[in-house]
């Protein structure tokens, strides 16, 4: 077996620490990612269903799962084609439920393209 250089086995000893790194960052991730889209605060947005009705609104079913002690608000928004965001509303789920399941009509100032909903935060 030949022996290697000094400067190979620094070259795998760097090898390992930038995969280490990089496991341990992956790590760090997971964790804070929780089982929910809003980390380990337990909250989870839905869009059941939407509609596009015409250029002025679009329908949205949402359902926010979240503790039961928590009231969360949310942003529902609809977006053309190119991403742009044509209409935009703040949606609350009241404490007491560990669900909530919301019709909301999107007043949009264009077509859109898809509705969403996102940036739940609890209070």
């Amino acid at each position: 077996m030949a022996e290697r250089s000094a400067r190979t086995i620094l070259g795998y000893g760097v090898i390992g620490l930038v995969c280490a790194a990089c496991a341990g960052g992956f790590g760090v991730i997971m964790l804070n990612a929780g089982d929910g889209a809003d980390g380990l605060r337990g909250i989870d947005p839905k869009v059941i269903s939407y509609k596009v009705e015409d250029a002025g609104s679009t329908r949205l079913t949402v359902q926010i799962l979240k503790p039961a002690d928590a009231t969360v608000t949310c942003t529902a928004q609809a977006q053309r084609k190119d991403g742009l965001v044509v209409g935009s509303e703040q949606i609350t789920a009241a404490k007491g439920k560990t669900s909530s399941t919301q019709l909301i009509v999107l007043k949009t100032s264009d077509l859109a393209h898809t509705a969403d909903v996102l940036d739940c935060n609890a209070s």
